[in-house]
């Protein structure tokens, strides 16, 4: 027989997605004990915070010590260098991710190709 907790998990879903079936048990719990407490009290307030700081607590990106640390973790911002292959972080859409190549995007010496080739024309034309 299956443990408590995944009995309670299957009338909690519904056929729905189990964790937009769970948000939305959390959501309607949390509006009943408002309106049980009827008005705008600081625990009803409190309350309401709760599901935000749940949201906060689980969905926003932290970062870590090692993050903070170590050199080659600042390959996650914008326009740092990968330091084995030479390749610049750019942004991306994150709409069009699935067609984002990361192997189009360029290298440190395309840059310093490109800018060789525009000083030698600006040289030319001087």
């Amino acid at each position: 027989s299956p443990p408590p907790w995944r009995a309670n998990r299957k009338c909690a879903t519904g056929g729905e997605n189990e964790s937009v079936a769970r948000w939305g048990k959390l959501e309607a719990e949390v509006g009943k004990a408002i309106k049980a407490l009827k008005g705008n009290s600081p625990d009803s307030f409190a309350l309401k915070r709760c599901l935000y700081d749940i949201v906060f607590a689980h969905i926003y990106p932290r970062l870590d010590v090692e993050v903070s640390k170590h050199m080659n973790h600042l390959l996650k911002a914008p326009f740092c260098v990968h330091p084995k292959t030479g390749r610049i972080c750019v942004p991306m859409d994150p709409a069009k991710a699935e067609s984002f190549d990361p192997m189009t995007v360029p290298t440190v010496a395309q840059l310093l190709n490109e800018l060789d080739a525009a000083g030698a024309a600006a040289a030319e034309k001087a």
